[in-house]
């Protein structure tokens, strides 16, 4: 796993933003916005959540 792996660790609903920031995401503010479309930082779940519901949709 190289280094934009490890901390690829959110990513956008609205615009596909991959969180890579050195600061751990649980750190950011409530206030943190998506830098590239502005969505609140619940739009911006865990990439394994999203590759869960991927594989659990192509397990259908």
């Amino acid at each position: 796993m190289n280094n934009f792996q490890a901390r690829a660790t959110h990513i956008c609903l609205d615009c596909g933003f991959i969180y890579t920031l050195q600061k751990p995401f649980d750190e950011q503010p409530d206030a943190y916005a998506c830098p590239q479309c502005l969505a609140p930082k619940k739009r911006l779940p865990p990439i394994s959540v999203i590759i869960g519901l991927v594989a659990g949709l192509a397990g259908v």
